[in-house]
């Protein structure tokens, strides 16, 4: 032998004894209990699987139930260890006592972790290392199977099957597919390398909105390359009993009816004239009555409006008006809920001297109206629930939260650049309907007059026409 082969097998050796085997192993998702029957919130639990060369300790890693959803940690094994033999299964359970509880055979590792996996749309599932690298992702579908029905979803082959549980054994569902497997144990021998595949898609919008205020909603969908995807087809359900198809990613608005709580749900498909959706996302929706009315109106044009919900909201495209002029309150103007805002003149524009102010939702309707007096004469419990207005929007204009009374200054540097204020038209007031009707009269009355003394000097004269208008001007002068 060589020098040169002597020195490359010796460091060989040493890289061998320094890296045992780890290149080769591989931990994946092997069996899946998405949609258990019983308390879903216990017995929610997934199976994992050593398929690589050598041991693996999972010690440090994390669990995803959703590609959104936060880091969930793996709590000491109640039963074994972190390290996964080659060949062997660990299970990862919501609640680690309730499954052993419920499956006493089991003698494989099983870990205590919190989670909730959904189970009425697509999902994906991922498991991620101590450095925050992904090492197991698995795709599920309800349309799949093994939805609420006592069946887990198992991997067989590159299929996944719904079968009877079998936690940390073969999987049963083999034995259904004599295609797809002889055997759950020489599939996942042969498994190297799990590829994931499909879409994602998420909802994107407020969580809580106001009766007869357009809400925004926008949808989010990328791919398994984490590339976002504008195309395909979206289909939506407000739960209200309206639904909405289109081609093309772009956002639009709602507006619920009536209050209450309302589960949307949003089905993504790549192929825009396809039948079999690639994912789906659901959000629940609460949609409240009127939120805001109008409370004190200062003697200096300051208006006080006070959020009577339970829920901070946003003021964005309400408006008030007094004296000719309305002042449209911009986006992400938050008031907390029980709080009041109060908004000074040379903001709003109003004047000491002006007439009645009033409060519009975004839609125009009358919320609610004070004269100057600063004394009600329109609001009441039920007409104040009838109007409200709340939104998630991106820019950031006027923020004013948890104030009973706020500096007009201080409102004017937050508000800078959003001020919008717009001269209105309003009803004449009674001294002006009195003035117009009189001058009408007087015109009417110098009308008559004029033809009454005009009528005698019809059937005379041009002489005796002109007699009688110098003897008139006589009579004038004399006078």
């Amino acid at each position: 032998m060589s020098i040169r082969e002597k020195i490359f097998v010796s460091f060989a050796a040493i890289i061998g004894l320094l890296f045992p085997l780890h290149a080769f192993a591989s931990i994946i998702f092997s069996e899946v209990m998405y949609n258990p029957t019983g308390d879903e919130t216990k017995n929610e639990w997934v199976e994992i699987y050593n398929n690589g060369g050598s041991s693996v300790s999972i010690s440090g890693w994390t669990f995803m139930d959703s590609p959104t959803s936060s880091h969930h940690g793996l709590n000491t094994p109640a039963q074994g260890s972190f390290t996964i033999a080659t060949g062997a299964y660990a299970i990862i359970a919501n609640d680690a006592t309730t499954f052993l509880s419920s499956h006493s055979g089991v003698s494989a590792t099983v870990i205590d972790s919190s989670f909730s996996m959904k189970d009425t749309s697509a999902n994906t599932i991922s498991l991620l290392d101590a450095s925050g690298a992904s090492q197991a992702t698995m795709n599920y579908d309800p349309a799949d199977g093994a939805a609420n029905d006592g069946n887990s979803l198992q991997l067989v082959g590159s299929s996944w099957l719904a079968g009877a549980p079998t936690p940390a054994a073969q999987n049963s569902a083999s034995s259904q597919s004599e295609e797809t497997a002889s055997t759950v144990e020489d599939d996942k021998n042969e498994i190297t390398d799990f590829v994931p595949s499909g879409f994602t898609a998420e909802i994107l919008a407020p969580t809580v909105v106001a009766v007869g205020v357009p809400a925004e909603f926008d949808s989010f969908v990328e791919n398994e390359k984490k590339e976002k995807i504008n195309t395909g087809r979206y289909e939506w359900s407000f739960g209200d009993g309206s639904s909405l198809s289109y081609i093309d990613e772009k956002p639009f608005t709602h507006m619920f009816e009536y209050p209450g709580e309302y589960i949307v749900t949003m089905t993504f498909f790549e192929n825009s004239s396809g039948d079999k959706s690639d994912d789906s996302d659901q959000l629940s929706i609460t949609v409240t009555d009127n939120r805001f009315v109008l409370g004190n109106v200062g003697a200096d044009g300051s208006v006080s409006i006070k959020n009577i919900s339970s829920y901070q909201t946003d003021l964005a495209g309400w408006s008030v008006s007094s004296g000719g002029f309305r002042y449209t309150f911009p986006k992400f103007t938050i008031v907390r809920a029980g709080s009041a805002l109060t908004v000074g003149p040379r903001i709003l524009g109003f004047s000491a001297d002006a007439s009645d102010t009033t409060l519009f939702t975004p839609a125009g309707i009358l919320a609610d109206r004070i004269p100057r007096s600063g004394r009600k004469i329109s609001h009441s419990a039920s007409s104040a629930s009838s109007f409200s207005n709340s939104s998630a929007d991106s820019e950031k204009n006027f923020v004013a939260a948890n104030t009973e009374s706020i500096p007009s200054a201080s409102i004017l540097l937050l508000a800078s650049g959003a001020v919008s204020q717009k001269p209105i038209s309003e009803k004449p007031t009674n001294h002006a309907v009195w003035y117009i009707t009189f001058v009408i009269l007087l015109s009417l009355a110098g009308t008559a007059i004029y033809f009454i003394r005009r009528a005698p000097m019809r059937n005379l004269s041009e002489s005796e026409k002109i007699a009688n208008t110098f003897s008139i001007e006589e009579d004038l002068e004399g006078e």
